[in-house]
């Protein structure tokens, strides 16, 4: 079974190309960081609705990511769910490898590679076994469209995927505006998913108005 982290990341590669698309500013460092930290919620070892956020239980996951950011939340008590997203994201290029890691190694991407004189110049992960992944995207289009009940985990992944503005990789843009009044609501259904969502906001923001400024 595919976990969050790895789930949004695959969905962040264009299935024809390998290549991420095209995302907002830091949007997959932020989803990587939600995923895991609601990877931790759903293991039952934070509880993300309290502020400051609380370990409900310190014992090891048996996932390494996810009990890396474990031991990061015990080693730093005390902050809000917004300052732990911050902190984790601060990690996301060692958190995207080990993701890009575990799915090659798994046999669901495959790594490719090409360089000019001897410097990686272009690096892609082609999707070799899309099961898992075409089957959390009929979840997430039977939720959205059809009325199906969602699982916790159905509302994390959907929260990511709208928080990177991918939503328009799964669903076509009719069904997207058909969509739209219930992922109108995702904020108030995950508490990370809404902080991601104001994040990806916020650095949006700040380099519309550094751009700005150098007008």
């Amino acid at each position: 079974m595919l976990t969050l982290a790895e789930q949004i990341f695959i969905f962040s590669l264009d299935e024809t190309t390998g290549h991420s698309y095209p995302l907002p500013e830091k949007a997959l460092a932020f989803a990587l960081a939600g995923a895991l930290l609601m990877g931790l919620a759903a293991e039952g070892r934070i509880d993300p609705h309290v502020t400051p956020l609380r370990i409900t239980s310190p014992a090891l996951t048996g996932d390494r990511l996810l009990d890396d950011v474990l031991i990061e939340i015990g080693a730093h008590p005390g902050l809000s769910l917004a300052d732990y997203v911050r902190r984790i994201t601060g990690h996301a290029h060692v958190i995207q490898a080990a993701v890009c890691r575990q799915l090659v190694e798994r046999r669901i991407l495959r790594k490719e590679e090409d360089t000019f004189l001897w410097v990686v110049a272009d690096e892609r992960f082609p999707i070799i076994d899309h099961r898992e992944e075409r089957a959390v995207r009929q979840r997430i289009r039977e939720v959205v469209l059809e009325g199906r009940v969602p699982e916790p985990q159905d509302i994390a992944i959907i929260a990511l995927v709208e928080a990177c503005d991918l939503m328009h990789t799964l669903l076509s843009p009719s069904e997207c505006k058909e969509a739209r009044p219930w992922l109108s609501m995702i904020d108030q259904l995950d508490p990370v998913g809404c902080i991601i969502i104001k994040a990806i906001a916020e650095e949006d923001h700040m380099l519309h108005d550094a751009a700005h400024a150098l007008v």
